[in-house]
């Protein structure tokens, strides 16, 4: 809203298009110049009318003629230089009454005492519906030109007797002549307003429709209509935001009083009912004040007087029957009320109304089309860093950037008594984060309620706000919106948006905006707090998990040992069939315990993230030959394991750990699922891949198996009924420690026939060197 009027759009044109003088006077001289040219053609058709009555007196005919034609020159010579219609009217009637004098003599001459009384009627009737000049003018050519036809009576009769009963006849002609002239200048003078009407109405379409805003778009009708009867000043009074009262808002005026009288209006606010404005928007009609100096209803009668403003009128903008405007004129002088202009503004005030109501909507699709984006963007931003440390930093960032505000700040609770702390902030200085610092009591944040019921929040103006909260003179603000971030009715914090300079109410779209970046904060942090609970939650079972499996692996060596032992006969002695199997028995479930509580060691540490990749030079044949070991007891009776490499006489170059890892489990996986056959473990290079091949003639794998047996917990047969035991966790680790080592692991099943898992990885060679063992 324009506070004082130089407005672009208003500032644009000062001075109105030609006015109904100028056009009047415009076309008198074209109207006069065509009568002008019609005496010269008269005055060409008397002299061969009188020259062929009588050709003895063609020299002084001849003569008069050419001094009547030498004032219709003057006539043409004159019109180029009148200003003003008075002064282009009387230009023709000068040269009529110079040609009818004229008109005597010659009458004289050839006692013609006819001829210039009838010329008189016949030019009367010209003028009357020829010329644009009404009854006055017409009634001074009415006098020019019948004293030259009764004197030229009076000269060739001697007497004006001798008009006889042609007086009455001749009158009635001039007379109807000067009613004629009136009627049809009063026929002019309305065809002129409307047309006037239709000129203002259609130049307010188009320039209010082409307007960029409202505000525009008010500044544009108040000009024209100034521009069009001159009035003074005009103001537009707008409802206020919450309904109750009518504020003075845009103005235009040609007057040096204008910005000093918007001023002083600026200062008054309306009910509906109370002065000018607050009537017309109670009524819905337009109104029309003589004088508001002497009003008993103009509350600003005073200033009126003191600015030599006195006729008022005030229109209503309606739009689906809602005065959404009043717009308000005034005249220096009283002036009485005219419907007709009422009625031809009111036309202007309807298209504005829809105009206006239509760049509202306009402007309503646009600030929540903005806002969506705004708040989209903002969404994406805590969805891409939710639970990361900057965060809400950098939605602060881009909400202080989105509502146009100079800092933004978020502040969340973080004990149980309700105090708040500073979480992240942009565009404050450091001394105001530094007077942020520290817990900071709800009530410092202007909320209605600790828990922040009283919803959102603003001090347009600290310094006119003797109540305003310590916090904000802390960190020099001038105004300020507070937000309360809430889930599910929980207060979480506050958010606050500010200017360090500027003052005034914040726009529907900056509440409307803060309300979306609050509620979205609202959700990103209750998520983030969420993730962090089941963060520490997981690492509180990991941490549990890898200390059960710890403490799992030594009584599970012992058994395993001592199975070992036995088996071998190093205490007690050889054993018994009967006992060997049982020995077996407990050595296999030993051993299957043992790599379980290993899988669930190796997972916790990849998923703690502490399973790095150690290259180093392996002896791939050495680690076959610690596997077989390993592995033996799992080897059933008629399955044949078989390792084969070939790679050569070379050591590997890669991670030892990892690779025993990932070649154990798919064997131990192979040597699960095959009761009859043979596991066969195939090693060489292809390019500059090793790739190792784990070959089974087992149960296989269903075909809708296949994609999920890599997932973490995942079996070919997860029902509890399955033949086979293990919880899922092999194949995982097998995929999680190829990808590290950047390979592929891959699978190909065919149920009753087997199974072939391939593993391949970028590694180089190096010459295995002699150990000397």
């Amino acid at each position: 809203m324009p506070e004082r009027h130089q407005n672009s759009t208003a500032e644009a044109v000062r001075t109105a298009a030609p006015g109904p003088d100028a056009a009047v006077t415009q076309l008198l001289v074209e109207r006069t110049r065509a009568g002008l040219g019609i005496m010269l053609g008269a005055l060409v058709v008397l002299w061969a009318t009188d020259v062929s009555l009588d050709a003895s007196l063609i020299v002084p005919l001849t003569l008069i003629t050419l001094f009547q034609a030498a004032c219709v020159g003057l006539g043409f010579v004159a019109l180029r230089r009148a200003r003003g219609r008075r002064a282009v009217a009387t230009i023709p009637i000068a040269v009529l009454f110079g040609i009818f004098m004229a008109g005597v003599v010659s009458d004289y001459l050839s006692s013609n005492p006819q001829g210039t009384g009838l010329s008189a009627l016949v030019t009367c009737l010209i003028s009357a519906t020829l010329m644009p000049w009404g009854i006055w003018f017409q009634l001074a050519t009415v006098v020019a030109t019948a004293i030259p036809g009764a004197l030229s009576v009076w000269l060739c009769t001697g007497s004006l007797v001798s008009l006889g009963y042609a007086v009455g006849p001749g009158a009635i002609v001039l007379l109807a002549s000067i009613s004629v002239a009136h009627a049809f200048e009063r026929a002019r003078c309305e065809r002129a307003a409307v047309e006037a009407h239709l000129r203002l109405l259609q130049t307010v379409s188009l320039e209010v429709g082409a307007a960029p805003d409202p505000e525009s778009a008010l500044t544009i009708v108040l000009r024209r209509i100034c521009e069009a009867s001159g009035w003074v000043i005009g103001q537009a009074w707008t409802p206020g935001a919450d309904g109750d009262v009518i504020e003075c808002t845009s103005w235009w005026s040609s007057d040096a009083i204008g910005a000093a009288f918007h001023d002083e209006s600026r200062r008054f606010t309306f009910r509906a009912g109370e002065g000018l404005p607050g009537r017309v928007w109670a009524c819905r009609e337009p109104l029309w004040v003589r004088d508001v100096r002497t009003d008993p209803d103009f509350p600003r009668a005073e200033v009126a007087r003191r600015f030599g403003l006195s006729a008022g009128m005030a229109l209503p903008v309606l739009a689906d029957g809602e005065v959404i405007v009043v717009l308000e004129f005034f005249l220096r002088e009283a002036h009485a009320e005219d419907a007709r202009l009422m009625h031809a503004f009111a036309g202007a005030a309807v298209q504005l109304g829809a105009v206006i109501r239509r760049k509202r909507a306009e402007r309503i699709a646009e600030e929540a089309a903005q806002t969506a984006i705004a708040l989209v963007e903002i969404g994406r931003a805590l969805n891409t860093h939710l639970g990361q440390a900057d965060m809400l930093e950098r939605v602060m960032v881009l909400a202080a950037g989105a509502l146009g505000c100079d800092w933004s700040a978020t502040f969340l609770q973080h004990d149980a008594d309700g105090m708040l702390a500073l979480a992240a902030s942009a565009g404050l200085r450091a001394d105001a984060r530094a007077a942020l610092a520290g817990p900071l009591p709800a009530e410092g944040f202007a909320l209605a309620a600790a828990d922040g019921s009283a919803g959102l929040v603003e001090i347009a103006d600290l310094a006119q706000t003797a109540s305003a909260p310590a916090l904000l003179r802390r960190i020099a603000a001038a105004s300020v919106l507070y937000v309360p971030i809430r889930l599910a009715g929980t207060m979480m914090g506050v958010q606050a948006h500010g200017y360090r300079t500027r003052t005034g109410p914040f726009a529907t779209k900056q509440r409307r905006l803060a309300t979306g970046v609050a509620d979205a904060t609202a959700i990103a942090v209750a998520n983030a707090r969420l993730i962090d609970d089941l963060q520490s939650s997981s690492r509180l079972k990991s941490e549990f998990v890898a200390t059960m499996s710890h403490e799992l692996r030594t009584p599970l060596n012992i058994i395993v040992g001592y199975s070992d032992m036995l088996t071998e006969g190093v205490v007690g002695g050889a054993l018994s069939t009967e006992q060997r199997d049982i020995v077996t028995r407990v050595q296999r479930a030993g051993v299957e315990l043992l790599d379980l509580v290993n899988a669930t060691l190796d997972m916790g540490r990849i998923e703690a993230g502490r399973d790095a990749v150690t290259r180093e030079e392996v002896d791939l044949d050495a680690v076959l030959r610690q596997l077989d070991i390993e592995l033996g007891p799992l080897v059933a009776s008629g399955v044949a394991l078989r390792w084969q490499n070939l790679l050569g006489a070379t050591a590997l170059v890669t991670d030892k750990t990892k690779l025993k890892t990932i070649v154990k489990n798919l064997v131990g996986n192979a040597l699960k699922f095959t009761s009859c056959g043979s596991v066969d473990v195939l090693a060489h290079w292809e390019g500059a891949l090793v790739r190792i091949e784990v070959r089974d003639t087992g149960t296989g794998i269903p075909a809708e198996s296949l994609p999920v047996i890599f997932e973490m917990f995942r079996q070919g047969d997860g029902s509890s009924t399955r033949t086979f035991g293990g919880v899922g966790l092999g194949l995982h680790i097998v995929r999680r420690l190829v990808d590290l080592l950047g390979g592929e692991v891959s699978v190909e099943s065919t149920v009753g026939v087997g199974s072939t898992f391939v593993v391949s990885w970028p590694a180089v060679s190096t010459p295995l060197r002699s150990t000397g063992s």
